[in-house]
């Protein structure tokens, strides 16, 4: 792809103080190992470093077009450009450099602390079903028919964004589900786009601490500022979660609601009846038609989960009915996922890796298992201590035992990781510490009976571990399934 300097900076609406040299734009990168001549590299600030130091990087890679906050003291062949806020700008430039992709799709954009991944998996999966092209962005990487991307981030960084967007665009997807981390919103990844459809699903106390958000007030606006700084035609709102009026709040689209409440949209009747095995059934109520909606995953949360992705599908104009029955046949990987193991004993493997996420799924395997319930997790590094006592605290109150071992510790000591965690479970609860996973899961595999649940949390669908600042791969299932009868 090719763009001159000059057009793309005046479909961006970024002035220069001079004269724009004439010179072609072959590709944007923010990675200085990246750069070459012809591209152009945006000095991106950070949390732990700063672009602007890489910028003679850049420049001996053969790059003479930057973009930056601040002087850079370039020789007199780069052309530096400058704007106040280079994260905004970034966003502008990849939209317009791969032709605005985003513009020739409908996009559905799902925010909340949980629930983010199945909506948004589950809905792309029904637009499909339904005859549609579609697309899935999240936490599990990039899918949409034939093809999949890994992704780094729950959602992509802008220039990996726009390039994913213009992929399909390319390849005739029309629809896209896509997942929108508060760090998206305060970052500006998502700058520019157009919304068919946004939907909240809950609000808890997350991601907050260095790196992230200085607060739950930073972190809550953060996912608020999907509905009333992008003009979304459709917001869908959890109206059993209490900050849902508060995100509603300024929203000037049309406005869905579901929940338990007589006043919602998409009301849900009946109490979840557990299956079998696992999954849930209920009647979603909407006007005065009921559709009865199962699906073989587990727990109260996920029919509020399954109501909000009917909403969003009808939404989108697809038949209720149709997308209701489609839903017995889903389920999301990673989340509340059932492993083959040995009769009469339930491996479960789930992302749930906060407080509030462990809860839900302890609570839903509670009732459904007649032996013990262990629960192996660990702990994300470099988050704050009070996530580690809120996953002690749910496995204490629900759970009957514990293996604490590694999550994606990163540069943090994998062992203090464990031993805080173990410092707030409850005086006498049982625990092991182990910090390789592997070893991990193998150990407490061969300690399970008849009747017991194992819940693996906190990997859910991801096929690696971070520790140090090594990416290795792993993954649970394969070590369940290769366990010795």
């Amino acid at each position: 792809m090719s763009i001159s300097l000059d057009r793309l900076l005046t479909l961006c609406g970024i002035p220069c103080s001079g004269p724009v040299p004439d010179m072609p734009v072959l590709d944007l990168t923010d990675d200085s190992r990246s750069a070459r001549e012809g591209s152009l590299f945006v000095c991106l600030p950070g949390y732990r470093t700063d672009g602007h130091r890489y910028a003679p990087d850049a420049y001996a890679s053969g790059c003479r077009m930057f973009l930056a906050e601040r002087p850079l003291g370039l020789p007199a062949d780069a052309f530096e450009i400058r704007v106040p806020d280079t994260a905004s700008a970034l966003a502008d430039l990849a939209a317009a450099f791969f032709g605005f992709p985003s513009q020739g799709l409908s996009l559905t954009g799902i925010t909340g602390t949980k629930g983010k991944t199945t909506q948004a998996w589950l809905l792309h999966e029904l637009f499909n079903r339904s005859g549609l092209k579609a697309g899935y962005i999240g936490t599990m990487g990039a899918f949409w028919p034939g093809h999949s991307v890994r992704t780094s981030n729950t959602t992509p960084d802008a220039l990996q964004l726009q390039r994913i967007f213009k992929a399909m665009r390319d390849d005739g997807v029309t629809h896209v589900a896509l997942e929108i981390s508060s760090q998206a919103l305060m970052t500006k990844r998502i700058r520019g786009l157009s919304f068919d459809t946004v939907v909240f699903t809950n609000l808890y106390r997350d991601h907050i601490g260095p790196g992230e958000h200085k607060s739950f007030e930073d972190y809550r606006d953060a996912k608020r500022s999907l509905f009333t700084e992008y003009a979304a035609r459709t917001g869908i709102f959890n109206g059993d979660d209490p900050y849902s009026g508060y995100m509603r709040k300024g929203f000037l689209g049309r406005t869905v609601l579901t929940g338990r409440d007589p006043g919602s949209d998409y009301r849900i009747l009946s109490p979840e009846q557990p299956e079998p095995a696992f999954g849930i059934s209920f009647e979603l109520e909407r006007g005065e038609t009921r559709y009865p909606v199962r699906s073989p995953m587990p727990g109260a949360f996920n029919a509020s989960n399954l109501a909000q992705v009917l909403a969003a599908a009808s939404s989108a104009g697809l038949d209720l009915r149709a997308s209701s029955e489609h839903l017995v046949g889903l389920s999301v990987p990673g989340r509340m996922e059932p492993v083959p193991f040995r009769p009469g004993i339930h491996v479960v493997i789930d992302y749930a890796h906060n407080g509030p996420s462990l809860r839900a799924a302890l609570s839903t395997l509670r009732p459904m298992t007649k032996g013990r319930l262990i629960v192996l997790f660990g702990s994300v590094g470099e988050r704050t201590y009070e996530r580690r006592a809120e996953l002690a605290h749910a496995a204490s109150e629900l759970a009957d035992a514990c293996v604490l071992t590694s999550d994606n510790p990163g540069q943090e000591d994998p062992y203090k990781i464990l031993q805080d965690i173990s410092r707030e479970l409850s005086r006498g609860f049982p625990r092991i510490l182990i910090p390789d996973r592997e070893e991990a899961i193998r150990t407490v595999l061969g300690e399970l009976h008849e009747g017991d649940t194992l819940l693996l949390a906190g990997k859910g669908h991801e096929d690696y571990q971070l520790i140090g600042d090594r990416r290795i791969p792993f993954c649970e299932r394969a070590v369940v399934e290769s366990f010795p009868d």
